[in-house]
């Protein structure tokens, strides 16, 4: 339990701050490169950190008999495929998370565009309809930008 308590807690303790800072950029919809270059720069040195406390918790609660320089002999190694593996998971985390984003983007995009064409659509009934329009088109140009400001024509005039 011990051990198995002290990884989780240096995992969570190293993935906070590179976790947080991958969300604020996805949520900024940061720049690809940028999203990629502050995600490499937190997740590199907080896994070379995660994996040097891992590494000494398991020499210190599995093989205590061990010497102190087997711990140290076997980090290097560690480290080295830390990086490599880090670099490897940060390159597809941002990518997905920026291609999630902008698809998110997009279809915000395509709702609102939804959204105007469905308002274009209503005013364009109430055009028709309206005998203002006829008679004094710029009153009822004032009057069509003023009842859309707030959103949506919902009610309809025939």
């Amino acid at each position: 339990m011990s051990y198995g308590g002290e990884d989780a807690a240096a995992e969570i303790f190293t993935e906070a701050m590179p976790t947080g800072l991958l969300l604020r950029n996805l949520k900024a919809g940061s720049p690809f490169l940028k999203m990629l270059g502050a995600q490499m720069l937190a997740e590199v040195p907080s896994e070379i950190t995660a994996t040097a406390i891992q590494n000494f918790n398991e020499w210190a609660n599995l093989h205590p008999e061990k010497p102190f320089s087997t711990y140290l002999d076997e980090l290097q190694p560690s480290e080295q495929q830390t990086i490599l593996q880090t670099a490897v998971a940060t390159l597809l985390t941002a990518g997905l998370g920026h291609a999630a984003g902008r698809m998110a983007r997009r279809m915000d995009d395509a709702t609102n565009n939804i959204y105007n064409a469905e308002t274009l659509a209503k005013l364009n009934e109430l055009a028709k309809a309206s005998k203002v329009a006829k008679r004094d088109p710029q009153t009822f140009q004032q009057f069509v930008e003023k009842a859309s400001e707030d959103g949506p024509i919902t009610a309809r005039f025939h």
